[in-house]
């Protein structure tokens, strides 16, 4: 049989209420040290006690600072000069590859060389020793050429340049006038005396193939002997040596 609970004094109904973890307890005296933890925790918690409103509206506002932050830091990264520059080089990169499977709409100058920017040492070369680099001689060495006395690395195109190639009689020497006089036989010389004006343009023309050219890199200079004492060169006919380029 459970006990008849026993209705509070006149003193007891005289202490009022006081909230408790969400619910009305008696203010009475007994419990004073259960109300001082109480309000010590709510102290040094404050921020913990929030209305759903108030948590809300924190929320809102937290959300549209990092939208706001976000739209700043889109409109720094899109119009900044430089960086508005890199997008458009980026996205000109990216049309060139799609459309002419080329990354620079099909140039391929000296300007699209890496080596351009970032040349190996330039070297000075002597008559004997880049004669060493015909593929012949020593085949493990790569194959190089000069023009008006600029020596190029030909080794990307071994079938033209190389051994038994149809320009192979350049390699390993600087045959410049035979570049314009079609002399393949006599007339492998750099001597350019009495070469016609138009035949100079014609070696202007294949110095800077070589100078622009995507597949061929200068490597140095050739250490040209002096010609000024030996008689100037006879042109060959060019139809019975090759004819011209």
């Amino acid at each position: 049989m459970m006990p008849t609970p026993v209705p509070p004094s006149p003193s007891e109904r005289a202490i009022p209420k006081v909230l408790f973890k969400g619910r009305m307890v008696s203010g009475k005296k007994s419990n004073s040290p259960f109300f001082v933890h109480q309000r010590h925790k709510q102290n040094r918690h404050p921020a913990t006690i929030t209305s759903p409103s108030s948590k809300s509206s924190s929320s809102s506002s937290l959300f549209t600072e990092k939208w706001l932050y976000s739209k700043a830091l889109l409109a720094r990264l899109l119009f900044h000069p430089l960086r508005y520059a890199l997008l458009v080089l980026l996205i000109s990169l990216l049309l060139s590859r799609i459309i002419t499977e080329h990354w620079l709409w099909g140039y391929e100058g000296k300007y699209a060389r890496l080596r351009y920017y970032f040349p190996g040492p330039s070297e000075e070369f002597t008559i004997e020793r880049l004669a060493q680099h015909d593929g012949i001689q020593e085949p493990d060495k790569p194959l190089l050429l000069a023009i008006k006395g600029v020596v190029y690395n030909v080794d990307a195109n071994k079938a033209m340049y190389g051994p038994g190639g149809s320009y192979h009689h350049f390699v390993g020497k600087d045959a410049s006038r035979a570049f314009v006089t079609g002399c393949f036989k006599s007339g492998l010389s750099s001597d350019l005396r009495g070469l016609s004006p138009k035949q100079i343009d014609a070696l202007e023309y294949w110095a800077n193939f070589f100078e622009n050219s995507s597949r061929y890199f200068p490597v140095g200079t050739l250490r040209l002997p002096d010609l000024s004492n030996s008689p100037i060169p006879v042109d060959c006919d060019p139809r019975t040596e090759g004819g011209a380029l």
